[in-house]
């Protein structure tokens, strides 16, 4: 098989119901954010925005309803998804800010992946480090942020950026 650039799929979206496998990497990720309303009954109303990107830019992806308690904490910044039987859908609006470390990538604002339980079910892969080959060009993640919980759970060969607030200075 031979997976669908971002740029590819932005052109041609508007004419296929289904695609062609996308191999993206995770970019940038927002917290998941609860939409349920008193009057609607949705099993879990929940939903997550990504930046991923591959060697063409970055779109949006939304992960949605009970597919985020299955999927959240495995989708990483920096880890690596191939995504079939995804939705394509205009894009409402750009959720995710880009940093400045982006602004050398295009960004397909018109757009958005949708993963869904249904219509379609998405299939969701995560590809381990290993597997990742350099010719698939992937763009690499600028910084690699973590939270002082998720420190002592690092592998010991493993990089990060550590940012601190110093809130007190006495003498």
């Amino acid at each position: 098989f031979k997976p669908i650039s971002i740029s590819i799929l932005a052109m041609t979206w508007e004419n296929k119901f289904s695609f062609p496998p996308l191999r993206v990497r995770i970019i940038h990720k927002s917290r998941l954010r609860y939409f349920g309303k008193p009057k609607t009954k949705l099993d879990v109303p929940y939903q997550a925005y990504f930046d991923v990107a591959d060697q063409s830019g970055m779109v949006l992806m939304v992960l949605w309803g009970s597919l985020c308690p299955e999927w959240y904490h495995s989708m990483k910044i920096g880890t690596v998804l191939l995504l079939e039987k995804y939705a394509v859908k205009k894009s409402v609006s750009s959720i995710i800010q880009s940093s400045p470390e982006d602004l050398h990538m295009k960004r397909f604002s018109s757009i958005e992946i949708a993963l869904n339980v249904r219509d379609p079910p998405a299939k969701i892969n995560i590809i381990p480090e290993h597997k990742i080959k350099p010719e698939w060009k992937l763009p690499e993640v600028e910084y690699q942020f973590v939270t002082r919980s998720e420190l002592d759970k690092l592998a010991q060969n493993q990089f990060c950026v550590i940012i601190g607030l110093v809130q007190y200075v006495g003498r």
